[in-house]
């Protein structure tokens, strides 16, 4: 199981507040992401000139670190080249017929002897960066409160207090705690802190089998907000991350987890629940909302003016996998009416095992999915579409 899921995580950087995209690094002085720059500049990478690594509010020491413009950056302009020899991998020739399943455990391996390394790492600053990430930020580290909490959100409510080992009703459909168990027996692990953080590490922020230190700076949004490529990790040539438009002086720098060519088919299937179950962040909009087990999805983006600001209402900006029909309007009443009822018991209080950080996240995630059943409903009375006689 451990490498099955590890192969569909394909990207990078996990994520603390449900409002932003950003990496949640510990509250300190030090700012990694220049340190990391310095480092890929002394074996002979590129961090463009315009591009800084700063706080998001300059003036809120306690704000996120993330990649910014400092001038404008041109369509096509590269902004970074990672060397090779920076990435942290597997070690083994990526075409050698051995079972790639084994890869992810390898790369773990050779993540952990690095971290035990400290200052001696020939990775120092990326491997220092890591240790510095807070744990608990994906539900596969959550306390068991939280993870018991979080799926009974996603079971469908009318047997919340029943054992329960059906699909869920919502996704993400697999939030279960199997990292430590999959990493100490298939991978031939330590049940350590420090070897399960690099594990977690691995599932937040590598390419398949590949960590690439800087690439971590540019965090997650889709639609208007992206605006980075890069080729492909998996090959022999360095890294190269370019711009896809013009990007404006100031402006964050993002890229995609799910919609890249390195990312296969998730934008087909995997959107804001997976994201938050992987990375650990409700992606702020636009949001793929893909509901598999209905065969519904669609993705929704908040409505803007002439002048390109939000009103602070969202709509239906693009419909996945198949059009609507009435049995999608049933599905998204019954979220509405029956499985997150005004007011809700469930998320009225927070219990004091549930740990706020945890807690907060899956308010957000309700939030969310009210929110885009809402809009789903709309977009579907738009088309014509009446409430059927399915039986949910």
């Amino acid at each position: 199981m451990f490498f099955n899921m590890i192969l569909i995580l394909v990207l990078i950087v996990a994520i603390s507040a449900a409002a932003d995209n950003s990496v949640e690094d510990a509250v300190s002085e030090i700012n990694h992401g220049q340190l990391m720059v310095d480092w890929l500049r002394n074996r002979g990478g590129f961090f463009s000139p315009k591009l800084e690594i700063r706080r998001a509010d300059p003036l809120d020491p306690t704000s996120y670190f993330a990649m910014f413009s400092k001038e404008d950056i041109q369509s096509e302009e590269v902004l970074i080249t990672i060397p090779r020899d920076c990435l942290i991998d597997t070690g083994i020739d990526p075409f050698d017929p051995e079972d790639r399943e084994m890869f992810q455990c390898q790369t773990i391996h050779n993540l952990v002897s690095e971290m035990r390394k400290g200052e001696e790492s020939s990775h120092a600053p990326y491997v220092n960066y890591l240790l510095a990430q807070p744990r608990g930020q994906i539900t596969n580290t959550w306390s068991d409160a939280g993870v018991e909490l979080f799926n009974k959100v996603l079971i469908p409510r009318e047997i919340v207090d029943q054992d329960y080992e059906g699909s869920t009703l919502l996704p993400p459909y697999s939030t279960s705690k199997w990292m430590e168990d999959d990493w100490v027996t298939e991978c031939k692990g330590k049940s350590d802190p420090l070897e399960l953080h690099a594990a977690s590490m691995l599932l937040q922020r590598s390419w398949d089998d590949v960590l690439i230190p800087v690439f971590d700076y540019m965090n997650h949004r889709n639609g208007k907000w992206l605006n980075t490529d890069s080729n492909s990790v998996h090959g022999s040539d360095p890294i190269s991350v370019f711009a896809i438009r013009k990007i404006n002086a100031g402006e964050q720098i993002y890229t995609t987890y799910n919609t890249c060519h390195d990312c296969g088919n998730r934008a087909l299937d995997y959107g804001t629940p997976e994201l938050l179950r992987d990375y650990g962040f409700v992606e702020q909009y636009p949001q793929r909302w893909i509901f598999h087990n209905e065969e519904l999805g669609f993705e929704v983006d908040e409505v803007v003016d002439e002048e390109g600001v939000s009103n602070g209402d969202i709509e239906v900006t693009d419909w996945i996998l198949e059009d609507p029909d009435e049995t999608d309007i049933d599905f998204l009443l019954f979220l509405l009416e029956e499985q997150f009822p005004v007011p809700d018991d469930l998320l009225a209080e927070r219990s004091e095992d549930v740990p706020q950080g945890e807690w907060d996240k899956i308010v957000a995630y309700q939030k969310a999915v009210v929110r885009a059943a809402e809009a789903g409903l709309v977009a579907m009375r738009k088309l014509g579409l009446q409430k059927g006689s399915s039986e949910l």
